[in-house]
């Protein structure tokens, strides 16, 4: 009824967003876009964060794919781990 606008939408907000800004949102929150009727694209990025241990993905990057990497972007390309994975950003 909501998505067809049948019923009252009071609780369904739009954030007010201008081009660059950033949405940050969790996924138990439920989200949907109106239709793009733009004429240029737009573009959507999906990260999702969890401990190591419990991360999965039959898909990773690999690096050797990839030429002209620098060290900091080869850490952040690593699978999920735990324990020994050298930091992505140097704190020094």
């Amino acid at each position: 009824e909501v998505r067809q606008f049948e019923r009252s939408t009071h609780y369904v907000v739009q954030p007010a967003l201008a081009a660059g800004d950033v949405l940050f949102f969790t996924e138990a929150l439920v989200h949907g876009t109106m239709p793009w009727t733009a004429k240029h694209q737009r573009r959507s990025l999906l990260y999702k964060y969890s401990p190591g241990h419990s991360a999965w993905s039959g898909n990773y990057y690999d690096i050797s794919k990839y030429d002209g990497l620098t060290e900091q972007q080869e850490r952040m390309l690593m699978a999920p781990s735990i324990g020994r994975r050298p930091r992505v950003i140097d704190l020094e």
